[in-house]
């Protein structure tokens, strides 16, 4: 009886530890820091937009899509309209999300135009 009793004791000091590594901790606490979940961003093409569910829709250059659904503060800036809603946004047009995941809904804070990698032009002298 007593190496039973040293079994559990054993077992549940290992249980606590698994929990405690971060291998052992959920995702969703994982993407959690100092209690906000981390900000991730997604560049691609609108190819549907819901202004009635306040939803749009990216696809990526790999073909990934994505759903958003905008914050209640959301920012939404075009190239040409600087305080724009998802009313203003055009299929086709290339836009940046910056958003969290809240469970299995990702919640957009910001829809941008993506930044350009590429260098600007000096002008010729």
């Amino acid at each position: 009886m007593n190496w039973f009793r040293s079994a559990f004791v054993v077992g549940a000091l290992v249980a606590t530890v698994a929990l405690l590594l971060p291998g052992g901790i959920r995702a969703e606490e994982q993407n959690l820091k100092e209690g906000k979940p981390k900000r991730r961003s997604f560049t691609g093409e609108v190819i549907a937009v819901n202004p009635d569910k306040k939803s749009f829709t990216l696809k990526n250059r790999k073909g990934e899509e994505r759903t958003f659904f905008c914050s209640e503060k959301c920012r939404i800036v075009l190239e040409d309209k600087e305080a724009a809603t998802l009313a203003d946004l055009k299929v086709g047009i290339r836009l940046t999300s910056s958003y969290t995941e809240e469970g299995d809904v990702n919640v957009c804070h910001r829809l941008t135009p993506p930044k350009s990698k590429a260098k600007p032009k000096q002008p010729a002298e």
